[in-house]
């Protein structure tokens, strides 16, 4: 097996392998050149092969920057949605109000809050503010959202009808109850 240093620097030259690679391609080919440099192409380590393979990690690069960018542009999106929604709801004001005075005026995001987080308390005050002749109204920076507030007032004359009937029926059977009682 004749190998020198002159096949190794033309074998070297041709594959652009290092040394090393070289003198091992040429000893396991017992110094022939063709077989080396075929045994370098199979074990992907020639240039052509590094060019290759980094032509595909660059593609892969590109695209995952993409995906990131995408993933990035959506995030930033939903994030900005979130914010604007946030803002709209801190702006929005339920009120609870009576001829008299306003009873509690708070924001859209403390409503859905407590909503969210104690439903039968919010459920129970809503009922009580109506059955008590309060009215409800929203409110969204200096304008009224007209077509919730007038579902909000058809509530309320609603739930202050049913409270009259109640009262009166209330005030019937204690008249009726005190009859009975007179009478024994």
């Amino acid at each position: 097996m004749n190998i020198t240093l002159e096949k190794i620097d033309n074998l070297r030259e041709r594959a652009n392998v290092s040394y090393a690679e070289a003198k091992e391609a040429l000893e396991k080919n017992e110094g022939n050149m063709i077989d080396a440099i075929i045994y370098l192409e199979s074990e992907n380590r020639t240039v052509y092969d590094r060019a290759k393979r980094e032509e595909v990690r660059s593609r892969e690069r590109e695209r995952m920057e993409q995906r990131k960018e995408k993933f990035q542009s959506g995030a930033d999106d939903f994030t900005n949605g979130l914010k604007k929604m946030i803002k709209t709801l801190n702006e929005t004001r339920v009120v609870m109000y009576n001829e008299a005075r306003v009873i509690f005026d708070v924001s859209m995001t403390i409503t859905l809050l407590a909503t969210a987080f104690m439903f039968p308390l919010a459920v129970g005050v809503f009922i009580i503010g109506l059955f008590t002749n309060n009215k409800f109204k929203i409110v969204r920076k200096g304008k009224q959202d007209d077509k919730i507030n007038s579902v909000l007032d058809k509530a309320a004359k609603m739930s202050q009808t049913v409270a009259e009937n109640l009262k009166e029926k209330v005030k019937d059977f204690q008249e009726n109850n005190e009859e009975e009682h007179q009478d024994m």
